[in-house]
């Protein structure tokens, strides 16, 4: 990875590297701005992306540093929903894909 700093602001202005994909190594690079100092913090509030086949722009529009959250808001739900067992994946064989076992349907209840 290649970090581009300001050298009078120290500020980081970008960053460049290769993603891996089924395509190979994809350069991307990153390119941020619009610093706003945010509770001392001076904190970019834009970057564009660009991956060579895709383009993307992040635009924060308000930062909060340090918000009381309430824990209730982390509850699982309680209106009697079944869990969803987690299913570890498998590990893939050389050269080949690992994809994780689907759980089987629950069985119908007799008429």
């Amino acid at each position: 990875m290649i970090l581009t700093l300001d050298a009078t602001t120290h500020q980081v202005l970008g960053q460049s590297f290769q993603q891996q994909s089924p395509m190979g190594a994809t350069p991307v690079q990153i390119t941020m701005g619009d610093y706003r100092e945010v509770d001392g913090i001076q904190v970019a509030f834009s970057a564009k992306v660009n991956a060579s086949l895709v383009e993307a722009a992040n635009v924060t529009e308000r930062l909060e540093l340090n918000v009381e959250v309430d824990p209730a808001k982390f509850a699982m739900p309680t209106n009697g929903a079944p869990a969803i067992p987690v299913v570890p994946p498998t590990v893939a064989p050389a050269g080949g894909t690992a994809v994780p076992p689907v759980p089987a349907p629950a069985a119908a209840a007799a008429p």
